[in-house]
C-alpha cells in the first residue's frame, strides 16, 4: 500500500525573520533517500500553530509542517509518480534551498538575502551541504527559478557553490533548464497547465536519466527492446481471440517502452496511436480523471477487417505488486473513478463490495476499467496483457505456481465471474522468465 507523505521542517527565528534550516517529505518510517530537490528559498512553507507558538516563545521549532501549498503537493506527486511501480514506497525526499529565509515573494526574499550577506548576518555557505550528504541521494531536482539581476552577486555566488558540490558528488540531475539564462525553472509553476507539463517533463526526465530500475519495469523494457519477438510470441500464443483478430502478415507494433523514445510510458495519450481514436480523448473525461493511469507497455495490431486494435500492458515481477489502493485526493476525481469502477465491476458480474476493488487491488481494477471502457464504450478492440515475470532474481523471485495461486485468489476475491460477458477473452496473462 502506498503511504501518504508527511512533511517535516526545522525552523529558527531571528528578529523579524524566520529561517527553515531543513525540510523533508516522509513516506513510511525509513530514512533512506528517495531523492532531493534544490530550490530558491522556503517561499510559502506553512507551519502548524504549535510550531508557530514554539517559534515565538523559544525562537526555534521542529516537527510536522503542512503539505497543502502547491509546491509541496507538486513534489509529492513527482516522487509518487517516479516510484509508482513500488507498492511500498518508503523513505525521505529532502528539500534544499539556496538560502533558508522564509518569504513568499521571491524578489523581496532575494533582496533581503543580499542585504543580510552584505551586513554579515548570513553567509552564502550557510545552506550548503557536503558532497558526502549529496551522494546519499539517487537523484536531484534543480529548480530555483529564472529570476536574476546583475547586482544579485551573492545569489550568483551561492548557485556556483551548490553547482560545484553537486558536480563533485556526481549526482544525477533533472530539471527544466532555460537555454538563454542557464537557470532552472521552478518545479511548480503558478499556472496549473504549466504545472502539469512540468510534472510530466520531470517524471519523464527521471526515467531517461536515472537508470536505477529493477524488477518488472526493467524486465519489460528489456523484452520490448531486446527480445521483442519472444514477448510477441508469448502474447499471441496465449490468446486465441487475438490470433483470430490479427491480419496474417502483420506483427505486434510497440509504442512503449522504447529506448529510442526515452522509455516513455503512455497514459491516455495512447489514443494518439490511431487517428480514428483521437476523438475519444475528450470522451474519456466522462469516465476517468485527466491523464489516466501509467501503462508499462502500449502496442497495436492490425486486424483482418482493417481496424487497429490496442494492447494495454501491465507488468509485474512479484505478487505483492498487485496490492494497491485508490490514493486520489480530489473529490471529483474520486467520485468519477468510483463510478466507473462500479460500472466495470457490475459488467464483470462481481457482487463483492467495491472496497475490495479500490482498497486491495486498485491497480488491477483500473486496468479492468480501461479494458471495459475501450471495448464497450469506445468500440476500440482492446486486449489487456498482464505480463508476470517468473523467477526474477533482481528483485523478489516468484514461481509460476505462486503466480497461478495468486491469480486464483485475486479473481475469487474480486468475484470475477467465468461468464463475464466475453470480456475475459480480451484478458491475456503471460509468464516469461525474469
Amino acid at each position: 500500500m502506498l503511504l501518504k507523505a508527511k512533511a517535516y521542517g526545522d525552523f529558527v527565528k531571528k528578529g523579524e525573520h524566520t529561517y527553515r534550516k531543513s525540510a523533508y517529505l516522509q513516506w513510511g518510517d525509513s530514512e533512506q533517500s528517495l531523492g532531493a530537490c534544490l530550490m530558491l528559498n522556503p517561499g510559502s512553507a506553512t507551519i502548524t500553530d504549535d510550531l508557530s507558538h514554539s517559534l515565538q516563545e523559544q525562537g526555534y521549532a521542529n516537527g510536522r509542517i503542512k503539505t497543502e501549498d502547491p509546491t509541496m503537493r507538486q513534489l509529492i506527486r513527482i516522487v509518487e509518480a517516479i516510484y509508482e511501480k513500488n507498492s511500498e514506497i518508503c523513505g525521505r525526499f529532502h528539500i534544499y534551498n539556496l538560502f533558508t529565509l522564509r518569504h513568499t515573494n521571491a524578489e523581496q526574499a532575494i533582496k533581503l538575502f543580499e542585504s543580510h550577506v552584505e551586513e554579515g548576518e548570513y553567509s552564502i555557505h550557510d545552506s550548503l551541504v557536503t558532497k558526502k550528504e549529496l551522494q546519499k541521494h539517487p537523484w536531484l531536482i534543480l529548480g530555483w527559478g529564472l529570476k536574476q539581476k546583475s547586482n544579485w552577486t551573492y545569489l550568483k555566488g551561492v548557485k556556483q557553490e551548490w553547482l560545484k558540490v553537486i558536480e563533485e558528488a556526481d549526482v544525477p540531475i533533472i530539471g527544466k533548464k532555460d537555454d538563454s539564462s542557464g537557470e532552472y525553472y521552478h518545479p511548480s509553476p503558478q499556472l496549473y497547465s504549466k504545472r502539469e507539463r512540468m510534472f510530466e517533463e520531470l517524471v519523464s526526465q527521471h526515467r531517461q536519466t536515472v537508470r536505477t530500475k529493477k524488477g518488472s519495469q526493467d524486465l519489460i523494457e528489456k523484452y520490448v527492446n531486446d527480445k521483442q519477438a519472444e514477448i510477441n510470441r508469448e502474447i499471441l500464443k496465449s490468446s486465441p481471440s487475438l490470433l483470430s483478430f490479427i491480419e496474417n502478415d502483420k506483427e505486434i507494433k510497440w509504442y512503449s517502452p522504447l529506448k529510442d523514445c526515452g522509455y516513455k510510458e503512455y497514459r491516455n495519450e495512447f489514443l494518439n496511436c490511431d487517428d480514428n481514436w483521437t476523438p475519444y480523448k475528450d470522451k474519456m473525461d466522462k469516465y476517468w480523471p485527466k491523464r489516466g493511469p501509467s501503462w508499462d507497455g502500449i502496442a497495436t495490431v492490425e486486424g483482418k477487417d482493417g481496424r487497429k486494435a490496442l494492447l494495454l500492458v501491465e507488468a509485474k515481477a512479484h505478487v505483492r505488486e498487485m496490492n494497491s489502493q485508490l490514493r486520489a485526493s480530489d473529490d471529483k476525481s474520486i467520485e468519477l473513478i468510483l463510478r466507473t469502477i462500479q460500472e466495470t465491476k457490475s459488467f464483470f458480474g462481481s457482487e463483492v463490495p467495491i472496497d475490495t476493488w479500490v482498497k486491495h487491488y486498485y491497480q488491477l481494477a483500473n486496468r479492468f476499467a480501461y479494458l471495459y471502457l475501450m471495448n464497450e464504450k469506445f468500440n476500440i478492440p482492446t486486449w489487456l496483457v498482464l505480463v508476470n515475470f517468473v523467477n526474477d532474481v533482481s528483485h523478489k523471485p516468484t514461481t509460476i505456481d505462486e503466480w497461478f495461486n495468486h491469480y486464483k485468489k485475486v479473481f475469487t476475491e474480486l468475484d470475477i465471474k467465468p461468464s463475464s460477458s466475453g470480456m475475459l477473452s480480451h484478458l491475456i496473462t503471460v509468464y516469461p522468465e525474469g
